[in-house]
């Protein structure tokens, strides 16, 4: 917009031919461009709220993947400590 402003600026002040229009066309994008402020800032807003839900999401994903895999770890350690307690029970104590 600032390149817009210069160039019209310098015809302006050169006495353009259609200087008269060139300062009615920058003020009509100007115009058009601040009207689109708003609901650009509007979007850029839900855009942030999108990235925030998603790294959320992700984050989450991460650390239930991680309590299933120590749940399926402490769960194999129980069932081998259960293994082995039932198998102590079963053998007959060996004296030495």
């Amino acid at each position: 917009m600032n390149n817009i402003n210069q160039l019209a600026d310098d015809f302006v002040a050169n006495d353009h031919f259609n200087a008269d229009a060139i300062d009615n066309k920058r003020k009509s994008v100007a115009e058009r461009f601040a009207a689109l402020q708003e609901p650009l800032k509007a979007r850029e807003e839900k855009l942030n709220d999108a990235l925030k839900l998603q790294q959320y999401f992700r984050y989450s994903h991460m650390k239930m993947a991680c309590v299933v895999r120590l749940q399926n770890s402490i769960t194999k350690m129980i069932n081998l400590i259960s293994a082995l307690v039932i198998y102590n029970k079963t053998v007959p104590a060996q004296g030495h």
